[in-house]
């Protein structure tokens, strides 16, 4: 690996600022749009989504132990053929399997201190929001419970924004997965959307801390 010069840095924090400005201005925007998107989505008996297979394969996508399941069976199966031994070779931490159920576990852990930081409520009946003031989550109690951000959310999208930094193809698969995830939490209206793009975002923060030097398309 060699030494980035002067531009590729600036480059590389301009790149970055432009993210975070992008992330800011979507949050801010589904804010806005949140009591319609609440009254669109949500469905008039949320307990009967529980019974349904699908809403349960999607929402488990935002349950850390299903990645460590899944990492658990991919390190564990014998590797035979072309390319056989440790996927994507280095550190442990940096085998997509391991790696994808470790970004899932940051952004689980970012989510949950995210949403004391922020101390907003979910939603009510009435789709408003309530901000109870920054930290407030310490000493106060919440009428709905704490909603922003969403930590399903957060834990789908890291382990699905990790997969794609490795393959594209699977990310393309793993982030539908994780889409499917937030509507999940929007339709039983536990979320906004703005507490399941703020967890997105937490998702693409801890795949990017998670394996920061990665390329897409490695194998």
């Amino acid at each position: 690996m060699g030494f980035e010069s002067p531009a590729e840095r600036a480059s590389r924090r301009n790149r970055a600022l432009i993210r975070a400005a992008v992330v800011v201005f979507v949050v801010a925007a589904t804010l806005v749009l949140d009591r319609w998107l609440f009254g669109l989505t949500r469905v008039d008996d949320p307990a009967s989504l529980e019974r349904k297979d699908w809403y349960r394969l999607l929402r488990v996508m935002g349950y850390w132990p299903t990645w460590l399941a899944a990492a658990a069976i991919v390190e564990l199966s014998p590797r035979t053929g072309p390319g056989a031994g440790p996927t994507g070779g280095g550190a442990w931490w940096h085998r997509p399997a391991v790696n994808a159920a470790l970004s899932a576990g940051v952004a689980g852990l970012l989510a949950e201190l995210g949403k004391v930081l922020v101390s907003k409520e979910r939603p009510g009946p009435e789709g408003l929001h309530v901000f109870r003031g920054p930290l407030s989550a310490l000493w106060t109690e919440p009428v709905y419970g704490w909603g922003m951000p969403s930590s399903h959310a957060a834990v789908a999208f890291g382990a699905a924004w990790a997969i794609a930094r490795w393959s594209p193809r699977g990310g393309a698969v793993a982030v539908a997965l994780a889409a499917g995830c937030g509507l999940t939490r929007m339709l039983s209206g536990a979320h906004f959307a703005s507490d399941v793009v703020a967890g997105a975002a937490i998702g693409l923060g801890a795949a990017w801390l998670v394996s920061p030097g990665r390329r897409r398309g490695v194998s």
